[in-house]
């Protein structure tokens, strides 16, 4: 992918419940592989973002052998309006709306936004901004069972993990090797 201007991938699971009452029941997503993709010179300022809701988690996804470059943050050239602070970024649920990128506007992170998932597993993955990006890579919200190997990076706090169970980062550039087995509000 070149020159694109959303993000590299989106993954969205939501409850737009738009059939007679008796008939409906959650979705699921579940079990998907993505390897060998190459996005370069991306002009998104949202991440790639996998998003269940609340009650239903986006589950089983694996990424492998990707490399995502983007601009990173564009900064702003007006004075009065500076950019948003990123830790203090509400990403909206948007449960009930049509399941679109650009709905997202700006998220928290500049290489994934990942909100209410169980068991993702990325190896072999870079994130590489052309500009400097002072959001973390990686923006894990209401995640169970997550697991990052030889992940590059700008060294810079790159996990932002809020309500986070069962993390590992092993042999990454991306962040030092941690384990841990539940975090509230942490920044790696």
């Amino acid at each position: 992918m070149r020159d694109i201007v959303d993000a590299s991938l989106f993954l969205r699971l939501s409850r737009r419940n738009r059939g007679p009452e008796d008939t409906m029941r959650p979705g699921s997503l579940r079990r998907v592989l993505i390897a060998n993709i190459v996005s370069s010179n991306s002009a998104a300022s949202t991440a790639s973002v996998f998003s269940g809701i609340p009650e239903n988690a986006i589950e089983d996804v694996q990424v492998s052998h990707c490399y995502f470059q983007h601009r990173g943050l564009e900064p702003s050239k007006d004075p009065l309006k500076p950019s948003p602070d990123w830790r203090t970024r509400q990403v909206p649920e948007l449960e009930e709306a049509y399941p679109d990128l650009n709905r997202f506007v700006q998220t928290s992170s500049h290489g994934f936004f990942i909100r209410h998932m169980k068991q993702l597993s990325m190896s072999q993955v870079e994130i590489a901004p052309l500009n400097l990006d002072p959001r973390p890579a990686f923006w894990l919200e209401d995640v169970q069972r997550a697991d990052f190997f030889a992940i590059n990076a700008p060294r810079q706090p790159n996990f932002a993990l809020r309500n986070v169970t069962d993390l590992r980062i092993l042999w990454s550039r991306a962040a030092s090797d941690a384990t841990l087995q539940h975090v509230v509000d942490q920044t790696l």
